[in-house]
Parts: structure tokens; C-alpha cells; sequence
């Protein structure tokens, strides 16, 4: 094969060991458990007590309220778009915003009057919540109305709640009956064995076989058939994890008591613990990529994730991936030897600036509109994930 137009796509070292956490201005939250969610690298809203809704829209440097109308304590966030979002909260609170946050409706009270836990959508019209007796709450027409589907799932709480589609969704919380799965939509729930006596605090699934789910004792679990059977991994701390974030199989985080952050770069298989730069309780972590995320807790701490890929080893076949011309006027050709699940391009400061899902072997890259400099194309695959430094002239 000729090679003067083909650069190989080298294997990508994650770098979660030199990722580098960072402390932003304290927030007007001093909610135990604030939650975050991003809808891009720069833009996300942190939710807590009060009726506090806070926005960022240049990752995280400046903060503006975002009035929610309601003084009720706020406790979970989704949004499905960049200007589509819902908040959940105490008092049966439900908000929407259909502009990015610039207003927010509130709607009738749903079938609970107690506090709501999370909130979870896997469309723009079908998504779900849960309040603190494990009672299962969900909406068909975008919120509008929202009405009980199951009750009692979780007599002790429901801590944490995910859905993979619109039939299928997990719930962890109390001991023994920690894990619970539905595959009719929430109306009926099977427990699952866990094989764990600790509460469980949150799940989360990266396809629709493998997820994790975390809890007290630095409890970490996996599956990678649904929920089938769950296995035990080693987070090598003991401190309460309340949150579990994964950006594709292999790359994930937990954040917990005292400040900890824990993190993988092979599906859980080994964990890491990284420097929060704070002992405050996190209770709350979203990740826009690989390379960009934040978490959310104590007194209003909020922390910010940003690393750049740093390491490569170019032990690839020529004959995995090419890609040309690069450098190039930002217009790149991708061809892979099997269908990848998705292709991600970032610049250097690890923000995304281009997503594909590729249908195909060979997929056209567009950084035509893109300043000029190095970028980093990451080739993701069910259990490996490629990378290489592209350049733009």
C-alpha cells in the first residue's frame, strides 16, 4: 500500500493519570447534592437548593442564574437538546425549558407528593422520575402530564435510575434488592443480584449490555450482559460513591465522599484514583468527552476536568485505519477495516468539535470551518478505541 498520502491511526492511550481537575468559583449552592449536566463542552446548569438553576456557557469560567420560579430544593437535570431540558425536585417539582434555560415552566404536580429523585429521558416526548418511596413517575407527550407506571420499586429509595431505550431501565438503592430492571417501560421491575450488601447511589450504561453502578464502601459493579449477572470491580477506596459517568466502554469516572474521584481507562478493570484538588462530598459528574468534565457538590464546589491527548503508540497494522490528506484544508478521509461505533474529534484544550456515528468503512471528516492547528481524531470500537493528531494548515 502507498503511503505518501496515508498517515495510520496509531492506538490511543487515554490519559485519565494526567488529566488535570481544577477548582472554579464557588457557587451560590450549598445543597449536599447539587447535580450537573452539560449539553456541549461550554454549555451546562447546575441545579440545587432553592430553586437554584445556574448556567455556563464558556465551560464554566462564569456562572448567570437561570430563574427557575420556584424556591423548592432542586435535585435532578436532563436535557434532550441544546435548548430542550427538565428539573426535578422536592415538592413533586417538574420544570421545563424549551430555550436553553432563558425560562422555565412548571408543571401540575405528578402522581407523588413526595421529593423526586432523578429525572430521565430517552426521547423528546417518552421520560421518567422517581421520588424518594420508589415510586416510578413517567410522561409520553414531553411533560405535559406525567402519571404513576409503578409503585414501591424501591421501598427503602430509589437512588439512582437509567434508562437504555423506552422499555428497558435500571434502578439501584437499599441493600439486597439494589438493582432492580424493567423491560416493559417501568411498569413491572425484576431484582437483580448484585452480590453486594451496600446501597447503591447511581448507574449508568454506556450501550444497552454494559453499565455500572456505584455505591457506599466505594462499591463499583458491572455488567456486560444487561443486567444478567453483576461483578464486583476493585475502586480501592472505601468512601461512599455517588455518581458514575462513562464516555464510552471503557472510559469512566466516580466521584464520592471527601472529595474522591476514581477513573478507568479499560472498562473498570482496573480503577485509579485522581486529585480532586478538594475533600469536599461530590455528589454529581457529567464529561462532554474523554478529555472534558465536571463535578458538582459540597458548599457549592464545582470542579472542571480538561486534558488533551498525550501519548501514542504507532504498534498499529497499516491496514486498521488510514486517513488522508493530513495535513489538510480541514476536508479528512477515515476509512476503518470494520464499521466504527462512533468517531470524535477534538481540539487541543479536549473539547469535541465533531461527532460521527459512521454507517459505513469510510467516513468524511469536515474541519473546514475549524481554526487552523492540531487536532485529535479518537476511533472508537466495542472494546478498543484508536487515535491520531491531525493537523490543519
Amino acid at each position: 500500500m502507498k503511503n505518501s498520502i496515508l498517515l495510520l491511526i496509531a492506538f490511543f492511550i487515554l490519559p485519565s493519570s494526567k488529566a488535570q481537575w481544577s477548582s472554579l468559583s464557588p457557587l451560590s449552592l450549598t445543597s449536599f447534592q447539587p447535580t450537573t449536566y452539560f449539553t456541549d463542552a461550554n454549555t451546562g446548569y447546575v441545579v440545587g437548593n432553592s430553586g437554584k438553576i445556574l448556567k455556563t456557557t464558556n465551560g464554566g469560567l462564569n456562572w448567570t442564574n437561570s430563574p427557575s420560579g420556584v424556591s423548592a430544593g432542586l435535585t435532578a437535570i436532563y436535557f434532550i437538546d441544546s435548548d430542550t431540558g427538565y428539573v426535578a425536585g422536592d415538592a413533586s417539582t417538574i420544570l421545563k425549558t424549551t430555550n436553553a434555560g432563558i425560562s422555565w415552566t412548571k408543571y401540575a404536580p405528578v402522581s407523588s407528593s413526595y421529593s423526586l429523585y432523578n429525572i430521565f429521558f430517552v426521547n423528546a416526548t417518552t421520560g421518567f422520575t422517581n421520588d424518594v418511596h420508589g415510586n416510578i413517575i413517567k410522561t409520553s407527550n414531553a411533560g405535559s402530564t406525567w402519571g404513576l407506571v409503578s409503585s414501591g420499586v424501591g421501598p427503602d429509595g430509589v437512588k439512582g435510575l437509567f434508562f437504555t431505550d423506552t422499555n428497558i431501565g435500571y434502578t439501584v438503592g437499599a441493600a439486597f434488592s439494589s438493582i432492580k430492571k424493567t423491560t416493559d417501560g417501568g411498569i413491572t421491575w425484576t431484582s437483580q443480584i448484585s452480590g453486594t450488601t451496600q446501597t447503591l447511589r447511581s448507574c449508568f450504561f454506556a450501550n444497552a449490555n454494559t453499565g455500572w453502578a456505584v455505591g457506599d464502601g466505594g462499591t463499583i459493579l458491572n455488567t456486560i450482559n444487561g443486567g444478567s449477572t453483576w461483578t464486583a470491580q476493585t475502586s480501592g477506596i472505601n468512601d461512599r460513591l455517588l455518581s458514575v459517568y462513562f464516555t464510552d466502554v471503557n472510559t469512566g469516572w466516580s466521584v464520592g465522599e471527601n472529595g474522591k474521584i476514581v477513573t478507568t481507562n479499560n472498562g473498570g478493570a482496573n480503577w485509579s484514583l485522581q486529585s480532586s484538588v478538594t475533600t469536599n462530598h461530590l455528589s454529581s459528574c457529567f464529561f462532554t468527552s474523554s478529555y472534558n468534565g465536571y463535578a458538582v457538590g459540597q458548599s457549592g464546589t464545582i470542579l472542571k476536568m480538561s486534558s488533551a491527548p498525550t501519548s501514542v503508540n504507532n504498534s498499529m497494522d497499516e491496514n486498521d485505519e488510514t486517513i488522508y490528506p493530513n495535513p489538510s484544508n480541514g476536508l479528512y478521509t477515515i476509512v476503518t477495516s470494520q464499521i466504527a461505533l462512533k468517531i470524535c474529534i477534538y481540539d487541543m484544550l479536549g473539547s469535541e468539535v465533531v461527532k460521527i456515528i459512521p454507517t459505513s468503512t469510510t467516513v468524511k471528516i469536515d474541519l473546514s470551518e475549524k481554526a487552523c492547528g492540531n487536532y485529535w481524531a479518537t476511533i472508537q470500537y466495542e472494546n478498543f478505541q484508536h487515535g491520531r493528531k491531525l493537523l490543519k494548515e
